[in-house]
């Protein structure tokens, strides 16, 4: 016997198809943002932590007396803006130029901040240190040597234990 099917049955299963067509199709585009965005924070965080390492390095970057990452925020915004690259790189672009910004605002907040701490006498400007702070000891010549190369404790220098430890201590 042959399968039969009514016209009212073959309808009702095309819709119910183009009902999941459409639903797989959403979530395709809703996983696809999803996935832009944490690309977009990996972005921004990055940037952020590469002008951080910068300002804890060198004492931050200027260029003809701008601030850096403020200078590489405007110009990674506005490249975003131009979309320089297309719509894709552009949210890249601009994802870059937050981070940059990002840490612009931190240090102007973290200055702020010190500023208020001072005005509070909550931390002495001369040395930097808190009230109750002991101030840093830094480390012996053996010590850096062992740190820089590897053969203190393991191969990758410090532990997360001994980090923990030395950050407590400062």
């Amino acid at each position: 016997m042959a399968l039969q099917v009514t016209k009212k049955a073959f309808e009702s299963a095309m819709q119910r198809a183009k009902n999941l067509q459409s639903k797989v199709k959403e979530a395709s585009k809703k996983t696809e943002e999803i996935v832009m965005s944490a690309v977009e924070t990996g972005i921004t965080t990055g940037t952020a932590a590469g002008f951080g390492f910068v300002d804890g390095r060198w004492g931050g970057a200027e260029v003809m007396g701008m601030s850096g990452d403020l200078l590489a925020g405007g110009l990674l915004h506005t490249a975003g803006f131009f979309e320089l690259g297309g719509p894709t790189v552009a949210r890249f672009l601009h994802a870059a130029g937050n981070g940059a910004m990002a840490n612009y605002g931190h240090n102007m907040g973290a200055s702020l901040g010190r500023v208020a701490a001072v005005k509070a006498k909550e931390l002495n400007p001369k040395t930097g240190l808190r009230k109750g702070d002991t101030g840093f000891v830094p480390p012996t010549d053996d010590e850096v040597k062992s740190l820089v190369s590897g053969n203190g404790s393991g191969s990758r220098g410090l532990t997360d234990s001994e980090i923990g430890q030395f950050a407590r201590s400062s």
